[in-house]
């Protein structure tokens, strides 16, 4: 006769056989009240709440537009890759892909004033001046 396993848990002390989970009610809480997520999840699952930084002012991009011919020009006499731009400015390839694509665009600022500033160039020299 053969012997048949049976598999038997020990994590569950409730004899419906049900583990409460907690989230649930945090869940069930956050959609029946006006309470916010990280109150909710503080009370039931004891999740410290994080604090907000103070003083700090609502960050908001600014974009500059960027002069592409005279950045082209100075790509070519300078003998520089894309990838290197890229570096030297901080950021990923799509920025500068999509400049020399098509011609004109936007960048960041920061992004553009480090370009400068490896490039040993004034500071606002490739902005364009409309």
């Amino acid at each position: 006769m053969r012997n048949i396993s049976v598999y038997r848990s020990f994590n569950c002390q409730n004899p419906s056989g049900i583990t409460p989970n907690i989230g649930w009610y945090a869940l069930c809480e956050c959609v029946l009240t006006d309470h916010t997520p990280c109150d909710v999840l503080y009370r039931w699952c004891g999740l410290e709440k994080k604090s907000k930084p103070s003083g700090r002012a609502s960050v908001t991009r600014r974009y500059v537009h960027v002069d592409v011919v005279k950045l082209r020009r100075l790509k070519e006499e300078q003998k520089i890759s894309f990838s290197a731009m890229a570096k030297m400015a901080g950021t990923s390839l799509y920025p500068f892909w999509k400049l020399f694509r098509n011609n004109e665009g936007r960048i960041l600022e920061g992004s553009l004033r480090m370009l400068e500033e490896k490039m040993h160039l004034k500071r606002g020299e490739l902005e364009l001046i409309a």
